[in-house]
């Protein structure tokens, strides 16, 4: 298994997630600038979807702003499939933004299966949701633009968390899931963040460098902890779902039969082209739920897709699901 080096103290798992977090804890803590007891409403309505119970509204909402990423790593879409160009555009966001406060949504990823800092104008979108009270606002990037110029605009920005994926502890395991030999450049962009971040007095955003677990690289997940836990704020280990279109063999095989999956009822993630997704994994781009040109985000949060989907993993048949299947075991 995983981390069998290390006191499991502050690495925690939950039943209907993939993900070992070490410090998970710090996710409950209320950011200084926030409404505590928005930020309890939020974490309230987010842990109860943890416990597939439904929520009138997505506790949080993914919204895809483009759709391009300069990598092309061999666990994801980009790296099997030409990825159209698309912006969602700011009048778009604006309208999602607005839905999403007045339906009680409180937490926006600004990424799906993009890299969120190849627009050069995130810190517009970053404060108009702030200014809108959305109090959690986050996006994962995989740090090769993290420059000391964007880290200083994103720590002043409202940003609550920064989401940075490494997956490696080498240069040569890095290239091998990524074909990028800008592991060393990553690596000082995340301390350099994090650094700018304390010299300024500050201890938002909160920084989480992430580990996708696969064939390439479990032999250094203790090395990652070791190095990362006494600075990141976060670090967390995740199984990686099969990808799309063709099967990667990357993924640890553990057949899964007993999961019971909690995306459905934490959030809905919104592609740049308008498509309304009931999930954030690659696969949900294969269940649309519909297009916000001609669907709401409340009529799409209680759509028949989202319902079925729920009472799927409710009753633990994702199994019978191919689509939910092949995601979950890669079969």
């Amino acid at each position: 298994m995983i981390l069998i080096h290390y006191d499991m103290t502050n690495l925690k798992k939950r039943d209907n997630e993939y993900n070992y977090v070490f410090n998970r804890d710090k996710f409950e803590d209320c950011p200084p600038d926030i409404d505590p007891v928005l930020w309890d409403r939020f974490r309230q309505d987010y842990n109860k979807a943890a416990e597939l119970k439904i929520n009138p509204a997505p506790p949080q909402l993914n919204i895809e702003l483009n759709s391009k990423c300069n990598q092309h790593c061999n666990f994801c879409v980009h790296s099997v499939r030409r990825v159209p160009k698309m912006f969602l555009g700011f009048d778009n966001y604006k309208s999602l933004i607005d839905q999403a406060v007045s339906m009680g949504t409180l937490s926006v990823k600004l990424n799906n299966m993009n890299e969120p800092l190849l627009l050069p104008d995130i810190e517009r979108y970053i404060r108009y949701a702030k200014d809108q009270g959305i109090v959690n606002i986050f996006f994962s990037t995989n740090g090769t633009l993290l420059t000391a110029e964007k880290s200083r605009m994103l720590i002043d920005s409202g940003l609550t968390k920064l989401f940075i994926s490494i997956d490696a502890v080498t240069p040569e395991t890095y290239y091998a899931q990524r074909g990028s030999t800008r592991f060393n450049t990553v690596v000082r962009n995340v301390n350099q963040f994090i650094d700018i971040r304390n010299e300024s007095g500050k201890s938002y955003p909160l920084v989480r460098v992430n580990f996708l677990k696969n064939k390439l690289n479990l032999h250094e997940v203790d090395q990652f902890l070791e190095y990362w836990k006494n600075r990141a704020d976060i670090v967390i280990f995740q199984e990686m779902y099969e990808r799309v279109d063709k099967k990667s063999d990357l993924m640890i095989t553990d057949k899964k039969t007993e999961f019971r999956c909690s995306f459905p009822f934490k959030l809905m993630a919104v592609r740049s082209n308008g498509d309304i997704l009931p999930c954030c994994t690659m696969h949900g781009q294969r269940m649309v739920v519909g297009n916000i040109s001609e669907m709401s985000l409340i009529d799409a949060w209680n759509s028949k897709l989202m319902n079925q989907l729920r009472k799927i993993h409710i009753n633990g048949d994702f199994e019978k699901f191919p689509i939910c299947n092949y995601c979950v075991n890669g079969v």
